[in-house]
C-alpha cells in the first residue's frame, strides 16, 4: 500500500476519532493504528465498523495486487479476486461517506450536508 493511502486511511480515522473527542489522535502511525480502532470502538460501535471496514477493504485490495505470482500463473483466477475487492473497496468508501454525512463529519476538507431531498 502507498504511503499516500495509508495518510488518507489515517486521516479519515483521525477525522472520526475526533468527532467521538478521542485525543491525541495525530501521533498514531498506521501501524499502531488498531490503538485508535478500539477507542473509537468504545465510543461508537457503528464508527469503529465503518472505518474498520474501510482498512479492511483497502488491506484486501493491496494484498491482491501485490500477488504477482497468482497474477501470472492464474490471471483469470487473480482478475476475479480483484474485481471483488475493487467492488468491495468502493462500497465501503461510499459507506464511510454515507456515515460522514450522517453524522456531520468532514471528509475532504469540508463537513458534507444532507441535500433537502436526502432527508425525505
Amino acid at each position: 500500500m502507498t504511503n499516500e493511502t495509508k495518510d488518507l486511511l489515517m486521516r479519515y480515522l483521525s477525522r472520526i476519532a475526533e468527532h467521538y473527542k478521542i485525543s491525541n489522535t495525530p501521533a498514531i502511525s498506521f501501524k499502531k493504528r488498531n490503538d485508535l480502532l478500539e477507542k473509537v470502538r468504545s465510543a461508537s460501535e457503528e464508527a469503529y465498523n465503518v472505518v474498520n471496514n474501510l482498512f479492511d477493504a483497502f488491506l484486501v485490495e493491496d494484498r491482491i495486487l501485490n500477488d504477482v505470482e497468482k497474477k501470472e500463473k492464474k490471471a483469470e483466477h487473480w482478475n476475479e479476486e480483484f474485481l471483488k475487492a475493487e467492488k468491495s473497496k468502493v462500497s465501503a468508501e461510499m459507506k464511510f461517506v454515507e456515515f460522514c454525512k450522517t453524522e456531520k463529519i468532514p471528509v475532504g476538507g469540508v463537513v458534507v450536508e444532507l441535500y433537502p431531498e436526502d432527508k425525505l
